[in-house]
């Protein structure tokens, strides 16, 4: 009976503590934030509904403003059409060929003038002189013939002034005949050197530089 007596001592002393450690843990809490009052022995702390803000994106962060960028691309692609415009305004000259007698590669043709004159006065303008002869001779010595011929001009250019770089040089022989090859078989040497004297010549072609049109 004693011993029954004292285990019920102990219980209610245990439940005595709990209920005071629950005590305590509860008047941690503001009163005011209380859900509770003397009337209750159990006491909740209000819990307020936080509305959850929505995550932001960078888009709602950062607006994108209208600006406009000139890349170095554009840039360069508003240069060339200046330039394409600059260049439709050149009038470039119609230049006759320059002929030479027969085994020679020197002329004393006028044109040479008009050619530097155009060329120093358009520094993006390069001439290509096209050097020819007729088709006496054997194919090697006139494809040699027709680049001295070029090469005549091309010096006359440059003790005129004109740069090298706007100068090029091609030799093609005895090809692209103005008065074709004669069968004739009564013809003398001097009457075809008379008939073949269109084909003795540098003709001129002029183009404008593709890094700058």
């Amino acid at each position: 009976m004693m011993l029954n007596r004292a285990l019920n001592q102990t219980a209610w002393a245990a439940l005595v503590l709990v209920f005071l450690s629950g005590c305590s843990s509860v008047s941690s809490y503001d009163p005011v934030a209380l859900n509770c009052d003397d009337r209750y022995t159990q006491c909740a702390p209000i819990v307020e509904s936080v509305k959850k803000m929505a995550p932001v994106s960078d888009k709602t962060m950062i607006e994108p403003q209208n600006t406009t960028q000139v890349s170095s691309t554009g840039a360069v692609s508003n240069d060339k059409v200046i330039l394409k415009a600059k260049a439709a305004s050149v009038v470039i000259p119609v230049i006759k060929p320059m002929l030479f007698d027969f085994d020679q590669s020197v002329t004393s043709s006028a044109y040479v003038r008009d050619v530097a004159r155009f060329l120093m006065a358009n520094s993006t303008a390069v001439v290509t002189l096209h050097g020819y002869t007729d088709p006496i001779g054997s194919e090697r010595y006139n494809r040699a013939l027709s680049y001295q011929r070029a090469d005549t001009i091309r010096q006359r250019l440059r003790n005129a002034g004109v740069s090298a770089q706007q100068v090029r040089v091609e030799a093609h022989g005895e090809n692209n005949l103005v008065v074709p090859e004669s069968r004739s078989q009564t013809l003398s040497r001097a009457a075809l050197i008379r008939q073949y004297a269109p084909n003795r010549r540098v003709e001129i072609s002029f183009s404008l530089l593709d890094s700058a049109y």
